[in-house]
């Protein structure tokens, strides 16, 4: 995956979480995109394993890409957040609110998934 914001770029590791209500960014890779504070919200579960008080936490503003798929970026809220990953390289979790601008094909047997990005996806419903 492909972070953006204003006129830095980073490509990181993402966990995808289909179960997930919202997307998250560990601390450190907020400071590296210099992201900007958009709003507060309370947190728990696995993403509120983060250093502030009280289960509050800040809320950002990026544009994820997805590596193959040319200049798509869409803007995603991003949770900041010391989230709980396998591998300390994971920086972004992808949740069901990004997820709903792709279709997502997952080969079970293979082990792969895909994402297929259809512009209908942003369109809205009548």
């Amino acid at each position: 995956m492909i972070l953006k914001s204003g006129n830095l770029q980073i490509r990181t590791v993402a966990l995808i979480d289909t179960g997930a209500q919202i997307s998250c960014v560990r601390p450190r890779m907020a400071q590296k995109l210099e992201l900007k504070r958009i709003d507060e919200v309370r947190i728990s579960g696995v993403a509120a394993q983060n250093d502030r008080s009280e289960g509050k936490t800040d809320v950002c503003l990026a544009f994820v890409g997805v590596e193959g798929l040319g200049d798509v970026s869409i803007p995603c809220q991003l949770i900041v957040a010391n989230f709980a990953a396998a591998r300390d390289e994971i920086s972004l979790l992808i949740g069901r609110p990004f997820l709903a601008h792709f279709d997502l094909n997952y080969e079970g047997v293979a082990g792969r998934f895909s994402l297929e990005y259809t512009p209908a996806n942003d369109l809205p419903e009548d």
